[in-house]
């Protein structure tokens, strides 16, 4: 049996306007979540995990981290402050990344962003 194993992260929102204290640029930060996948034979999926959310500047990619289980309410916060943008973002991608998104939206009880994003 061939297994394949890919980590990384994935862009899973857009949030607030803030000035980064690290390049001192002023845009929109980016929330990412890690992600494990397993899968046999290339197709057969065996093992699919998410774990931490990062809040990132767009431009040099520093932030801080966040733990789905405890800061799920920061999490919601800072992706409902950029809700209009992150709904255009997801209406760009594909409707299968589109739904692994509102997946993990919904496994970290972000509702209130699961409703509006599926209007």
């Amino acid at each position: 049996m061939v297994l394949t194993m890919e980590t990384g992260t994935m862009d899973i929102g857009i949030g607030r306007i803030v000035k980064c204290t690290n390049c001192n640029n002023t845009g929109r930060e980016v929330v990412k979540q890690e992600f494990f996948n397993q899968d046999a034979f290339y197709i057969i999926p065996l093992n699919r995990q998410t774990g931490k959310v990062f809040v990132v500047c767009h431009i040099c990619h520093w932030g801080i981290k966040l733990n789905p289980k405890i800061d799920s309410a920061k999490i919601e916060a800072i992706i409902w402050d950029g809700r209009e943008q992150t709904k255009a973002f997801l209406n760009r991608i594909s409707s299968s990344q589109r739904n692994r998104i509102l997946k993990s939206y919904r496994k970290m009880g972000l509702n209130k962003l699961v409703n509006f994003m599926s209007q």
